[in-house]
């Protein structure tokens, strides 16, 4: 399935595909994979996710569970320059993992991560640099793709236009226009006890 430049924002809710093998997810803006995401997909060989918005080891754990999987790449994405990424993957991945980012999975590549993740010594460094995910914690930019998506509601939207209408300066004026654009209530703009975005479902 090709799947590429579609602004996704977060990977999920897969039909049952049991057939399908090469899954094509290059340039979009995916900053977090569902945990059971791949399950429909259990015969997944390849999966291309250059050009994304992952950023912590702990977001590719869904990838993991995928016990076919052979080919992978997250090229252009900023998990892959958190350290010890690649021993991370090549770790946790099935055996079946040949190739990483375009480049073959040596034996001593296998061996050395085995070893480095090995003991009580490699468990406490694997919970140093992929700690569980906090329940209830998404990615900035799957929120703000929620909020949008949802809309501000009457109220939000009212009490934006009417700070404007009452700005002083064109930086008052822009700023308010930006968070009328993006939903968001600024925290001077509050409603009494409420929360910022409150938006309607």
């Amino acid at each position: 399935i090709d799947l590429c430049d579609n602004d996704l924002i977060k990977l999920g809710n897969f039909p049952p595909l049991k057939r399908l093998h090469v899954l094509l997810l290059m340039n979009n803006r995916i900053a977090r994979i569902a945990e059971e995401c791949f399950d429909p997909l259990p015969n997944l060989v390849s999966v291309t996710l250059t050009g994304n918005k992952l950023e912590k080891l702990v977001d590719l754990e869904p990838l993991t569970r995928l016990k076919n999987l052979e080919r992978l790449s997250l090229l252009e994405n900023p998990v892959t320059k958190v350290k010890h990424y690649r021993p991370y993957m090549i770790h946790k991945c099935s055996k079946s993992l040949r190739i990483l980012d375009f480049n073959r999975i040596k034996d001593k590549e296998r061996k050395a991560a085995g070893l480095l993740f090995a003991g009580e010594r490699g468990k406490k460094l694997l919970d140093e640099i992929a700690p569980p995910r906090v329940v209830g914690k998404e990615p900035s930019d799957v929120k703000t793709a929620e909020a949008v998506k949802t809309g501000p509601s009457p109220e939000v939207i009212e009490r934006i236009k009417k700070a404007i209408a009452e700005a002083e300066t064109i930086e008052e004026v822009t700023r308010l226009e930006r968070a009328l654009k993006s939903g968001v209530l600024p925290d001077d703009l509050k409603l009494d006890g409420g929360d910022p975005m409150k938006v309607d479902a």
